[in-house]
C-alpha cells in the first residue's frame, strides 16, 4: 500500500521517503533471497545427520599437513 499510494499517498499517511524503500528492498529479498535458500534450509533442517556426517568428516580431514607423521625407518647404507 505504501508503495502504490505514490506522493499523495505517502504525504496523506505522513510516511517518510525511507519507508518506501525499506518495504522495497524486504520485498526483493523475500522473493529473490528467500525462495532459492528455503529449499536448502529445510532440507539443513530435515538431513541432521547427513550434515553431521558432514561436518565430522571435513574436520578429520582438515589440516592434512598438521597431522603428526609415523616415524619412518631407515635403511642402513653401506
Amino acid at each position: 500500500m505504501v508503495i502504490l499510494s505514490g506522493a499523495s499517498g505517502a504525504a496523506y499517511l505522513q510516511y517518510p521517503r525511507w519507508v518506501n524503500d525499506v518495504v522495497a528492498y524486504g520485498y526483493q529479498f523475500g522473493f529473490l533471497m528467500l525462495t532459492p535458500v528455503a529449499p536448502i534450509m529445510l532440507w539443513l533442517l530435515f538431513n541432521k545427520s547427513f550434515v553431521a556426517a558432514l561436518w565430522l568428516e571435513a574436520a578429520l580431514e582438515e589440516a592434512p599437513d598438521k597431522r603428526a607423521q609415523a616415524p619412518t625407518v631407515e635403511t642402513g647404507k653401506s
